[in-house]
C-alpha cells in the first residue's frame, strides 16, 4: 500500500497512512519523476511470480532492478517494458 499511497499522494489526493505521511511526503519530493503506476505492476508482477513458485532470489533481483529504473528514470536506462 506504500506506494500506492505515494501515487495518490502525487495526484493530490490525502494519504491513508497518516503514520508515514512525513516517509510519502519525503520520497514524492525526492522522486518526482518516479513512474508509480508501473511500480505497483512490478510489486504486483513479483507476487504473482511467487505464488507460481518462482526461485525466489530471481524475482527480488528482477524487482530491485525494476524499481532503481523506475523510480530513477534516466539513472540507468529508459523504464522501457521489461518482462519476466
Amino acid at each position: 500500500h506504500w506506494f500506492r499511497d505515494a501515487l495518490v499522494l502525487t495526484s493530490g489526493g490525502p494519504s491513508h497512512s497518516s503514520d508515514r505521511n512525513a516517509d510519502l511526503e519525503k520520497f514524492v519530493a525526492r522522486f518526482p519523476r518516479a513512474h508509480l503506476i508501473a511500480v505497483l505492476d512490478a510489486v504486483e508482477r513479483s507476487l504473482f511470480l511467487l505464488d507460481r513458485n518462482v526461485y525466489i532470489k530471481l524475482i527480488f533481483l528482477h524487482l530491485a532492478v525494476r524499481l532503481r529504473q523506475l523510480i530513477l528514470p534516466g539513472a540507468e536506462s529508459s523504464p522501457g517494458p521489461v518482462t519476466m
